[in-house]
């Protein structure tokens, strides 16, 4: 009797020990899927909203705020040194003014190079999501109408690219190859028609249009906003004077960058007012 008691014992031990291994499995499987969970959830909540980001980016909005802010504290101030005293034999020349031309044609290489160098690839990738959805097809025929050959609507195209160019969006953000490649355009396009550059000139032309690609490949793009604003009034939440104290722009000194087109201040410019 007793042999039967220990032994049932002992079976109910091992059953209680199996259900425990298995419960415990089954917290590991429910939290490794929550944690799939949240993290397709963040990505889906953050993907196009640039309020949400990740606190790990290098080049989240909020650290392009403050860099923006330090290349005008910093390289700005000693390429204007240099050009100050480059100026000096031309009284009519402004440093400022010549500083904020290079700001604007860095911005705009990089803004041409981006927008270019999206529509290829993104291009590219639409072909390859479209083959992908080809079924039994010949080489010939897919590259002879592959739209038509597919046989599918605008949305369900668009369905089977948007993963592809999400990711080649996702990745461009940080691949420092890119970048240095359109800094390198930049910087060499600027030489080859500016050849007196001094040297902190031209650090000041790669730090900017390192900052400058960073802020265009953004998704979505950020802005930096220096245009129409002269003799307007100073937009007091967008801009800092400069060294007078009017309250007229007369001209923008440094640019203010902008989270998107429109939207919230990231780091303020400088302005120089009429008085």
């Amino acid at each position: 009797m007793l042999d039967k008691i220990d032994q049932k014992n002992k079976q109910l031990y091992l059953e209680n020990e199996r259900l425990k291994r298995e419960n415990e499995i089954l917290e590991r499987d429910k939290e490794a899927a929550l944690s799939r969970l949240s993290k397709i959830a963040g990505e889906k909540l953050a993907k196009g909203n640039p309020s949400i980001t990740d606190l790990g980016d290098p080049n989240r909005p909020t650290k392009l705020g403050e860099r923006w802010s330090s290349l005008y504290t910093d390289e700005w101030t000693d390429a204007f040194e240099e050009i100050s005293t480059k100026c000096k034999t031309n009284k009519t020349a402004v440093p400022e003014k010549i500083l904020l031309k290079i700001v604007d044609w860095c911005y705009t290489t990089c803004s041409k190079l981006s927008q270019k160098q999206a529509k290829v690839i993104e291009q590219l990738l639409r072909d390859v999501a479209l083959q992908l959805n080809l079924q039994d097809e010949s080489k010939n025929d897919i590259n002879q109408n592959i739209h038509d050959k597919c046989n599918i609507t605008v949305s369900e195209e668009d369905d089977s690219i948007k993963p592809f160019i999400e990711t080649f969006r996702s990745q461009r953000q940080n691949n420092e190859r890119l970048m240095k490649t359109a800094v390198k355009r930049c910087v060499d396009d600027y030489l080859k028609s500016n050849k007196e550059a001094t040297e902190n000139e031209i650090i000041f032309v790669k730090k900017c249009s390192e900052l400058c690609w960073c802020i265009c490949i953004a998704d979505p793009p950020m802005v930096i906003e220096y245009k129409n604003c002269e003799r307007k009034l100073i937009d007091s939440t967008k801009f800092n004077k400069y060294n007078r104290s009017g309250t007229t722009v007369e001209f923008v000194v440094w640019p203010t960058l902008l989270l998107y087109k429109d939207g919230p201040v990231l780091a303020k410019g400088t302005v120089q007012t009429n008085g």
